[in-house]
This record gives structure tokens, sequence and C-alpha cells, in this order.
């Protein structure tokens, strides 16, 4: 372990010591500050009234209109990017992302320590926090989050489709060394595990035991937001957690609300009757930029948004399909006419914005309907409706529908048929993990720091369905690539894997890259303190309404 990462292990933050102070503005951010100026001491009848809502709460309620009602509450079952900004309000992990930064710093754990071998990890555990039943936070607890969903023998484990294994199999067990002291043992080095180890939210044993089956609908987790109350398609209502380990939260309540109709989740906004919307659509960006009381909140993504072909399919299997696939795409229309240029034109399987992005994906392919209609004859490609599924409703499929029909009118030209089926997001999810899945559209949705979350995520053997390697792809050079890039400790070994794998993802063609998102909220000006984190995450415990 470096030194540097031994000193953030061994600091205890306190959430005052990081965020007591007052907006500054764009000039504290452009010189790469967190946008927050310390306060000096001063009483709280003296102090401004940022200062007081920073120090004491009392910060009003905030409603965040999400796009989609959550297909549940428990963290460990979360499917939408839209959920997790709610439950992450709920849970918390051992570590987390330091505000403004992709840098590591403690949440539940205070301390860790890496074996000289690299096979173990030890965190040494934050005392006093408490989860929201009162129940203690401690080993066995962060012992138990990890048994509930990789121990078959859990007594819980049969009662969830758990969405952690496919990027924890590096994960050999987890031992309590004390009450406040947690061992990670590995089967293999992991070369971003502390990173990777943020995701293992940690939630209260007697809940789960209380409400088995129906915990999802009763969360319990140490946020800096409790649960209130779920009204299932309307809301879903957070309060104050008035014994957070980290000081005061600002907000008195958070308010969630899943508006799906565009049209709606603008008049909501405008009415004041929500202050962020997450993910909003081009048009609503629109919209927005013309109305000085209100603000378009963007942050960098490593997303991809792609078309996922089922290579087992037989229309799929062959290459030649694949490749005309990708020429009949006319990504620069998708790009500027249906979403405005509020993406990116994607490539490959990675945004320019991770470190190891290799440019030579830009040479696979462009637009050129001919080169697709002389790869399809080449194939001897018989045409027949190919079922492409398309969700309704997914803010972070962006504009699903509209880009739905684009795609279907291109591969119409070149000659191949599609009819698009459309379903809910949550049945889409279930539809497109079938072995009888076609064709779909898809959106990976990660911040652009560890390649493996896209490539161990959509492209890899351990993501075959029921995870997200919709197309049921694999590849033996790949894979192997894939295990030298989380596995070895040699910085450039790593960066040659993972630019060989983006290469080798283009020559086999199991998807068709389309645009990278950004990440893009609607803000109200009553909302002060928010960023868009370039790690994604989504963060209110500093935010106030006023």
């Amino acid at each position: 372990m470096s030194e540097t990462m031994k000193a953030i292990g061994a600091t205890a933050i306190d959430r005052r010591d990081l965020v007591k102070g007052a907006a500054i503005g764009a000039g504290a951010l452009a010189a790469g500050l967190p946008g927050i100026a310390p306060l000096a001491t001063a009483s709280a009848q003296d102090a401004t009234p940022e200062a007081r809502v920073l120090e004491e709460g009392s910060g009003g309620t905030l409603v965040v209109d999400i796009n989609l009602d959550p297909e549940t509450l428990d963290v460990h079952q979360t499917l939408t990017a839209a959920t997790s900004n709610v439950v992450a309000q709920i849970f918390e992990g051992l570590v987390r992302a330091k505000p403004g930064t992709v840098e590591v710093e403690p949440a539940l754990a205070t301390a860790w320590e890496q074996a000289a071998d690299g096979l173990s990890w030890t965190f040494t555990l934050r005392q006093g926090v408490t989860f929201h039943d009162g129940t203690p936070f401690n080993a066995a607890a962060v012992k138990f989050a990890y048994d509930r969903q990789f121990d078959p023998e859990n007594e819980f484990y049969p009662l969830g489709q758990w969405t952690l294994p496919s990027s924890f199999d590096f994960l050999a067990g987890t031992e309590v060394v004390d009450d406040y002291t947690v061992r990670f043992t590995l089967s293999k080095t992991f070369n971003k595990f502390l990173y990777r180890i943020g995701d293992l939210s940690i939630v209260s044993p007697d809940a789960v035991a209380k409400y088995r089956e129906t915990f999802g609908e009763n969360p319990v987790g140490t946020g800096p937001y409790l649960f209130q109350q779920w009204d299932k398609g309307q809301q879903v209502v957070l309060a104050r957690n008035d014994a957070w380990w980290g000081g005061t939260p600002t907000l008195d309540q958070v308010v969630f609300r899943g508006i799906i109709e565009p049209g709606a989740r603008t008049a909501a906004m405008v009415s004041g009757d929500v202050q962020i919307a997450i993910q909003i659509s081009a048009e609503m960006v629109q919209q927005l930029q013309g109305n000085d009381a209100y603000r378009v909140v963007s942050g960098p993504t490593g997303s991809l948004w792609f078309l996922a072909m089922n290579v087992e399919f037989p229309a799929f299997a062959d290459l030649k399909v694949r490749q005309a696939m990708n020429y009949a795409i006319d990504k620069d229309t998708l790009v500027s006419a249906v979403l405005t240029d509020t993406a990116d034109i994607a490539y490959g399987p990675l945004s320019p914005a991770f470190a190891v992005y290799n440019p030579k994906v830009e040479e696979f392919f462009s637009y050129d309907p001919d080169k697709a209609k002389a790869l399809l004859a080449e194939a001897g490609y018989q045409d027949s409706e190919i079922v492409f599924r398309v969700p309704i409703g997914d803010p972070n499929m962006l504009a699903a529908e509209e880009m739905g029909t684009v795609i279907q009118d291109n591969l119409r030209a070149v000659g191949i048929t599609t009819t698009i089926q459309s379903a809910e997001a949550v049945t889409w999810m279930d539809e497109i993990r079938s072995p009888e899945n076609e064709l779909t559209e898809m959106s990976w949705n990660i911040a652009p720091i560890l390649p493996d979350d896209m490539f161990n995520g959509i492209l890899s053997k351990a993501s075959l369905p029921p995870g997200f390697n919709t197309s049921y792809w694999v590849d033996d050079e790949y894979e192997e690539l894939l295990a030298i890039g989380r596995t070895s400790l040699d910085e450039q070994e790593v960066a040659d894997a993972y630019k060989r794998m983006q290469e080798i993802v283009m020559e086999q063609a199991p998807i068709v890259p389309v645009c990278h998102r950004r990440s893009l909220y609607g803000v109200s000006n009553t909302v002060h303190n928010f960023l868009a984190e370039p790690t994604g995450a989504f963060y209110l415990y500093n935010v106030w309404v006023g």
C-alpha cells in the first residue's frame, strides 16, 4: 500500500471537517476546490443562513425526480441507476469517493491495510455508528452483508437476486477479527480492490431477519437519511438521520418521485414541485437553459449506450452481419438530431474519459450503408423480422424510443427488418436477459475510473445472464486479458491489456457502440451545494433548499 493510501485510510473524517462552509461558486470549482469555503467559528445567531443550515440542518425538503419508480429499496438487489440514487442516501459502504474527486476516503471504515501478498485486506471500522433501527454497526454486520449475497449456505441467500457477485468474483470470504475489525480474503489479487469494496453496502442484519423478503420495502442502513415511507408509483420519502456519524445532514426530508412522461417532468420542475431532475432529456436541457430560475448541471461519465446482439441468435452468429450492423447505424444523426448534442459519439466500449482509452477503435467502423449491404450480401443474409427490444421510461436510456425508431430506419435501409417491442424498464431488464432475446438497446452507466466495470459488467463470461452480457459473447483472449487487467500489479501491463480488449470487442463486434451519455441534472436555483460528482455518486448530505 502506498504511503498516501495509508494516510487516507488512517484518518477518521467528520463531515464538518469536509463540508463546513458556504458555496463559493464556479471560481472555486475552476481552481480545483470542492466548492465550499471554511467558515470562521461563530455562534449560530451570528452565522450566515448557509452556515446555520450546514451546522444544524433544517435545510428544507428536497424533491428529486428520478424518472422511475424504484424496483426495490434493497441496496443489494438494485438494478437501475435511478434507484441507486435513492438507496445511496440510506446505505453506506466502508469507503466512498471523496466529494468532487475520484479519490477514496473513509466512510464506515476509518483505516485499512493490504497484506504483502495482496491476498487480504483488513479494515478498522468506525465505532459508535448505529443503524437506523438502533442496532449497532460492527464487523458482524459487514460479514453479514457479504454472506447474504455470496454464501449459498446463508439463510437469506435464496431470498434475493444479488447484483454484486459477478464483479466480486475475486473475493474468497470475510472474517470477523474483533468487533471493529474485519478481514477480506481474496482468491486472487485485484488491483482496484479499494475502489470496488465501496460498492459493498452494509445493511442492518436485524432488519433483514425481521422483514426477510420485504426488506426491500423496509430498508435499514446507516446513511445520512432514513426511510420514512414508500407510496409505490408515487414517491419515496426519507427523513434526516440526526444520529448520522458524519454530522447533521442538511435536509429535513428528501422526496423521490418517478415521473416518466417528458412533458410532466418539465412541468413539475417549472412549477417548483421538483427541485432536481436526474438524467434529463435533450429537450428538457434546452427548456431549462432558457429559464433563469434553473440551471443544468453536467458531469463526465464512463457510460456506454449501445446495441447488444445475441451472438447465439442465428443471424448474429455471423460476424459479417454484426459488422454490417455497425456500418448501418448513423450515430451522427442520433447524437445531433435526437440527443441534440447532449452526448458524445462512441467508437468502442470505453469513453475517452478513461485513462486507458484506445483511439484505434475509431478506425473500425463509420456510417457506410453501402458497406453494410455488401457485408450482408457476402454473408448470404436472408431478411427476417428481428425482435428489437426497447425500454420505456428509463432516464439512463436517454431517448430510448426515439433512438429505437431511427435505428430501426437505419437497419431497414440496408435490408435488416426489425420489430420494436417496448416494455417498462424493469420488465425489459428481465426480457433482455433471456436466451430468446435477439437485439436490444442497452446503457451501462459507470464512472470513468475502472475499465473492469465495463468489460466485466457487460462483455465477460462472468456477466452472462442473469448478468448483463446480453450478447452471450465469450472470447478466450479477451478473458485472459481481463484477468491481467484485474490482477496485475504492473500498470503498463494493465493498460496494454485493456487497450487490446477494446480492439477485440470491435473486431468481434458483439455490440454497436452508439454514444457516451453525459450526466445531466436539471436543478432549481433554490438548491445549494449540489455537484455532479465525477464518480456518478449522488451526495445530498450537504445540499439544502432555500
